[in-house]
């Protein structure tokens, strides 16, 4: 007899199929135990590409979902990611549609709306959902008119969120005045945060509501000689884990880059437009060294054959100064990521790369936009 009960079968028949694949529609419409699980795989992840052009495509999908959530509102508690944007939706007033949704399982939501300025309606709706208590990751990548209406997004945002990616705009960029009264209170407390200099002036200004006493995860884009001299994040360097860094087109960030504060860093990516991001590398203090299990070197630009042998020396000869033997005696992974034109210019790439140590394997990834969320090994 079979240990297992015939709706656990089904269930792990589901879970092998895609969520756009035909046949998952299918099984919904088998019997009454099938139905259930089929549409929790469907609409678990609802994803909308932030792509200009695709209006014509987008439009009519969104609303589409928004008609079969209004009619069957049961549907709404299996979504768990939502990724929205401005250019996916046909008007303003989806976004607050989106918002009355009665989400209760919501754990990951992607904001972005950059196109135009957010009024007050879709900024009352964005605020609404920042209060959701299920959600644990937030990306928001929205315009605002001001610094005010930015502020005004935390003052009642769930204290439960623990991934957070912040790139704002702002059409006023001045710092609105400190008003009298009690402090704000730092109850976001984060496990990891992706930033860049766009939230800077918020993380000094008292009306800040993050928390990084508890912060292992930090990913930055912009001049890395910023962030490593910023006071509030400078105190929480030390315990983190995972560290990504993303420069701008000129080498001055990266040849001024110094990541001796950094003690603990198992996981490091760099991700530059040249090869002066192996010189990042030994900043690492000799003591600190010991944790470092991963590195991660992802090339933008790269998409020669020619340049990945150059690439290919360039990056054995850095790793063979850096006595990996001893100073890095746990290191065990080299990951290697570029985009390419077209697949055929990554053949015979891996023979390119002389051998390291044998415990070290080398990774290539030539599809950087897909994967596990960048701080995944924290989780």
């Amino acid at each position: 007899m079979n240990p297992l009960h015939i709706q656990e079968l089904v269930d792990r028949c589901i879970d092998f199929l895609d969520a756009a694949d035909p046949a998952l529609r299918a099984c919904s419409l088998v019997s009454r135990s099938w139905v259930h699980p089929s549409q929790a795989r469907i609409f678990s992840e609802i994803e909308f590409e932030d792509i200009r052009g695709l209006d014509e495509v987008l439009h009519p999908r969104a609303s589409r979902l928004l008609g079969i959530l209004d009619a069957a509102p049961h549907l709404t508690r299996y979504i768990k990611k939502l990724e929205i944007s401005n250019r996916a939706l046909a008007s303003q007033d989806d976004f607050v549609r989106f918002s009355k949704l009665p989400f209760t399982r919501l754990a990951s939501l992607q904001i972005s709306h950059l196109d135009i300025v957010l009024d007050s309606e879709v900024s009352t709706a964005i605020d609404w959902m920042l209060r959701l208590p299920t959600v644990r990751a937030l990306s928001l990548r929205c315009r605002f008119a001001d610094k005010k209406q930015f502020l005004s997004m935390w003052e009642h945002c769930s204290s439960n969120i623990k991934h957070l990616h912040l790139h704002c705009v702002y059409d006023d960029p001045g710092v609105p005045a400190v008003e009298q009264g009690s402090p704000v209170r730092r109850h976001i407390t984060l496990d990891s945060f992706h930033m860049d200099d766009t939230v800077q002036w918020w993380l000094n200004d008292p009306r800040c509501t993050l928390d990084f006493s508890r912060l292992r995860a930090l990913r930055y884009f912009g001049d890395s000689t910023d962030i490593l001299l910023h006071g509030t994040l400078a105190a929480t360097f030390k315990a983190v884990e995972v560290l990504c860094l993303t420069s701008p087109m000129t080498d001055l960030s990266v040849r001024s880059t110094d990541l001796s504060l950094f003690e603990r860093v198992n996981d490091l990516h760099l991700v530059w437009h040249s090869f002066s991001s192996f010189r990042v590398v030994p900043t690492i203090r000799p003591y600190s060294r010991v944790h470092l299990r991963i590195l991660r070197f992802h090339f933008i630009g790269t998409t020669m054959v020619e340049k990945f042998s150059v690439l290919c020396a360039k990056l054995h000869e850095a790793l063979s100064g850096l006595d990996l033997k001893d100073q890095y005696p746990n290191l065990a992974l080299v990951h290697i990521s570029a985009k390419v034109a077209t697949p055929a210019l990554t053949q015979g790439i891996e023979g390119y790369f002389p051998l390291l140590e044998p415990r070290i394997s080398v990774r290539w990834n030539f599809r950087t936009d897909q994967g596990a969320p960048w701080y995944q090994s924290i989780v």
